[in-house]
């Protein structure tokens, strides 16, 4: 004996009993994601169609053996055997219909799709060491060959004087660091 169950948006029950024992199995699946979770119990055969309630605390199956009543909990993935059902369950629980199927005509989820790998990423800052260059937003830093000259580059000529004695920038036109008063090497 099978049945299934739908217990939540997306989320289906099967129970089987398979001689003295019984498999519990929760699948879950949402846009993107699949959940399979199974359990094995010795319970012995059944002697009458198991019953399950929606209660607060989750879902509590209740399976009729020939050795009593025993019952199971489920929240999200996971099953548990519980002694009785919570208190609330027996006066405001919510039975839920149950599908006699076949048995084993349940199908374990198929795989999802590989996903695509993302493209490079573009941000606003890149580095390059041959010749070393760095760039953040509209400003260029280059060392070594390859780079941009003062004369090839007017923006640059005019941004990239820099007093030797004590770093501060300095105008194209400055003879004299206006920090330091250290005199400036002439461009030209």
């Amino acid at each position: 004996m099978a049945y299934t169950c739908q217990i939540g948006a997306g989320q289906w029950l099967y129970l089987e009993n398979a001689g003295s024992d019984t498999l519990i199995t929760v699948t879950a699946s949402a846009a993107g994601q699949q959940q399979q979770a199974s359990s094995r119990v010795t319970t012995g055969s059944w002697s009458a169609p198991p019953a399950v309630m929606a209660t607060a605390a989750g879902v509590v199956i209740k399976l009729t053996t020939a050795g009593g009543e025993r019952y199971f909990q489920v929240q999200g993935a996971h099953v548990s055997a519980i002694a009785a059902p919570p208190a609330q369950a027996l006066g405001q629980n919510q039975s839920l219909p149950l599908e006699e199927t076949a048995a084993q005509e349940f199908k374990p989820l198929s795989p999802l799709p590989p996903l695509q790998p993302l493209p490079p990423l573009q941000m606003g800052t890149s580095m390059s060491t041959a010749p070393m260059e760095m760039r953040l937003g509209d400003m260029t830093m280059a060392m070594g060959a390859g780079g941009p000259t003062p004369a090839s580059n007017p923006a640059a000529q005019a941004s990239s004087r820099f007093c030797t004695q004590c770093g501060q920038a300095a105008e194209a036109s400055d003879r004299f660091c206006a920090h330091c008063g250290h005199k400036l090497r002439e461009l030209g």
